[in-house]
Parts: structure tokens; C-alpha cells; sequence
């Protein structure tokens, strides 16, 4: 238990013998727990967002955080939200005093379909209308802008090597943008960037894991899924966020 990226709860008897069930290959990076025997080891072994597990819950892996599972049922803005916060604290450690972000939605989409156990993908256009709504309801559903205090005691090594630390405690040494970010701030360069813009793209960590978790949508006829999963499935978005960060 917990190197999964998916974790679905189902009654003992069915996390058991969905192995022997059509399609059952199908599912990557998926463990299937008996909400009664498995849950309170769950709960006591991970940090859990959202609801306790009840039969049909399904939870993604945190992209960032080791030790913790997401309910699937709070969707992409979770995940958009957190990715956002980890910049903008970084962007604080750093000695920013505000941020400014625009959204910018990709123009296709992907719709996950099953076909004959198969998982196939739809790539579709947002154009007009429909792509501006779209814009707005991501917009009114996030926090992109924020201004900052820098207090008098601020000490821009100190502050420097927390951020470091937190990248690091957080997997994000990997991320170019970030790394970026940080080197433009390194005391040790001699000057320091006081504005800096940088491009996002919010929903690869979520998209990836909606990826993953399509092998449930496959075996749905199998398992007690919530109601609300296969809607996931219908619109796979890309979204992309410009931040602008004030030093």
C-alpha cells in the first residue's frame, strides 16, 4: 500500500477477486483496498484530502506530497490551486511581494472514451464562446493574484536557502521553472531579478492521474464507482497560467 498512484475502496470480497475480472490488466498504478479491512490503516498511514473513504471513493496519489491521497471528487481545481500555492511560496521565501497570474486555456481537449475494454482519445477544438466560458469559470475558481509584506527582519540568504529546502521537501527540483525562478534569486550571483514572468502548465499532474485512473472507467460494469467518475473522463483539459512575480 502506497506506491499506487490510484487507490479505489470497494467491499472486501470484490478487492479480492477483480483480478480475475475482463480487463483487469488494464489497471496501472491502481490498488483496489477493502473499505473494511484496509480503511483504517489508510487513514492512518496518509494525510487524506477531502472525504473519508466509503465504497466507490476513489484517491490520487498528492503529485508532491509523498504521504498524502486526494478524493478524486475534488477535481483539477484542487490540483491547479496547489500547484499555483507552491509557486506563489516559493515566490514569498524568495522576497516577492506580489504576484500576478493570467490563465490560458489550451485550444483542444481530450475526451477519454472505452471501446471494447480499449481506451481511446478524442481530441476536440475550444473555440468562442465556449472557450471564453470555460476561461472564466477556471478563473473565478482560482486565486491568481496576491500581494506580499516583506518584513524589516527579512534575510534574503536565509529566506534563499528555506526555499531551496522547500523545492527539495516538496519534489519540485525537477521543475525548470522553479529552478529558474530560484537562481534568479541566489545572493551569491551579485544581483538579484526584480520582476520576473513565467509560464505554467497547471493540469499535467492531474491530467496524467485522471490518465492513469481511465482503467477504472474500464472495468466501471465491475466496480462501485461514484456517480460523478466517468464525467471526469468528458473533457481532459490543458491549462496553462503567465505569472508575473514583483521583487
Amino acid at each position: 500500500m502506497g506506491n499506487s498512484k490510484i487507490v479505489l475502496f470497494e467491499e472486501d470480497e470484490r478487492s479480492l477477486n477483480y483480478k480475475f475480472e475482463k480487463f483487469a490488466d488494464r489497471l496501472n498504478s491502481t490498488e483496489i483496498l477493502s473499505l473494511e479491512y484496509d480503511k483504517d490503516k489508510f487513514l492512518n498511514d496518509y494525510e487524506i484530502v477531502g472525504q473519508e473513504p466509503e465504497i466507490g471513493s476513489v484517491y490520487y496519489k498528492h503529485p508532491s506530497k509523498p504521504n498524502c491521497y486526494v478524493n478524486s471528487s475534488l477535481g483539477e481545481y484542487f490540483f491547479m490551486q496547489e500547484k499555483i500555492e507552491v509557486y506563489g511560496k516559493i515566490a514569498q521565501l524568495l522576497g516577492a511581494t506580489g504576484f500576478e497570474a493570467t490563465v490560458v486555456l489550451d485550444s483542444q481537449e481530450k475526451k477519454i472514451k472505452v471501446v471494447n475494454g480499449d481506451i481511446q482519445y478524442q481530441v476536440v477544438k475550444i473555440e468562442g464562446d465556449r472557450k471564453e466560458e470555460q476561461t472564466k469559470k477556471i478563473i473565478q475558481s482560482l486565486q491568481l493574484n496576491r500581494k506580499i509584506t516583506i518584513e524589516p527582519h527579512f534575510d534574503k540568504n536565509s529566506s534563499y536557502n528555506k526555499a531551496c529546502e522547500f523545492l527539495k521537501s516538496n519534489n519540485f527540483t525537477s521543475d525548470p521553472s522553479l529552478n529558474s525562478l530560484l537562481e534568479s534569486r541566489n545572493p551569491d550571483n551579485g544581483s538579484v531579478t526584480q520582476e520576473q514572468t513565467i509560464k505554467i502548465e497547471l493540469t499535467s499532474e492531474y491530467n496524467e492521474l485522471l490518465e492513469i485512473s481511465a482503467g477504472l472507467e474500464v472495468m466501471k460494469e465491475v466496480f462501485k464507482l461514484n456517480m460523478s467518475f466517468s464525467e471526469k473522463f468528458e473533457s481532459i483539459k490543458k491549462v496553462n497560467l503567465d505569472m508575473k512575480i514583483y521583487f
